[in-house]
């Protein structure tokens, strides 16, 4: 199958990554024409599609086919279909959340790694954009940029097995301990918060 999608109104190369939970994560590049439009081929199966990297500081903010959000739940693409109508939309101007940890004696904590999902449990799902796993700097601070707008938990962990962060029985558990907390479009936001042992 074909999607041809819209696009920025640049001209640039950005990867897209069609993936899905039972296919291997596959990697396009596409050229951005001057009208904002863009062709991928070879396409099967449900697709959820990801900005993989671009320059000029550009962010995922939604994916649609028909006006209809599929940022999260991706497209089925059927065999020998030839599918137009879907949009790329990307900002330049996205959601930051920074902050840094403390011990229960309100000491900085340096090591660690900061969760951060949705309070919503239906956004649990294969390949959201609105669950990270993050490091902290060396000062011990942590950054996370281009989340969707919305109500978040962010919980800080001594460690997390790579993945862990993508397990919904282990986001049930983090979602008692974790800190709540909103984030709108564009927004900035700085928190300081308690280390969970």
């Amino acid at each position: 199958p074909t999607a041809s999608a819209s696009g920025p109104t640049l001209t640039e190369t950005l990867m897209l990554g069609p993936m899905s939970p039972t296919s291997s994560f596959a990697v396009g590049s596409v050229m951005i024409g001057p009208d904002g439009k863009f062709e991928l081929h070879q396409l099967i199966d449900r697709q959820v599609f990801r900005l993989i990297g671009s320059s000029r500081g550009w962010y995922l903010k939604s994916v649609t086919m028909d006006g209809k959000d599929i940022s999260d739940t991706g497209y089925e693409f059927k065999a020998g279909e030839r599918v137009s109508g879907l949009t790329v939309s990307l900002t330049d101007r996205p959601t930051t959340l920074t902050g840094t940890f403390e011990d229960d004696r309100r000491r900085p904590v340096a090591d660690y790694t900061a969760v951060v999902f949705p309070a919503d449990r239906a956004r649990w799902v294969f390949g959201t954009r609105s669950v990270r796993a993050v490091r902290p700097d060396q000062n011990g601070r942590f950054e996370v940029k281009g989340l969707p707008a919305g109500d978040y938990r962010v919980v800080a962990l001594e460690y997390v097995e790579p993945g862990e962060e993508t397990d919904p029985d282990r986001l049930q558990k983090w979602n008692t301990m974790g800190t709540s907390l909103t984030l709108a479009e564009a927004e900035s936001k700085s928190v300081t918060l308690r280390l969970m042992r």
